[in-house]
């Protein structure tokens, strides 16, 4: 294997965790929004299922 070889194997490698990395940031800012509307909800729901 040539230099340019590794060079170009670790050059795809670093655009596929780029892409990942892309992913889990688009699947952070989906489920965000919904994880804030959960916890919110639950908070507003904790004392009246506690006093039942």
């Amino acid at each position: 294997m040539t230099t340019d070889d590794i060079q170009r194997q670790h050059s795809r490698r670093l655009c596929n965790q780029q892409e990942i990395g892309n992913q889990f940031f688009f699947f952070l800012f989906l489920t965000i929004p919904g994880t804030a509307l959960a916890l919110s909800s639950a908070q507003s729901t904790g004392p009246i299922t506690e006093e039942q």
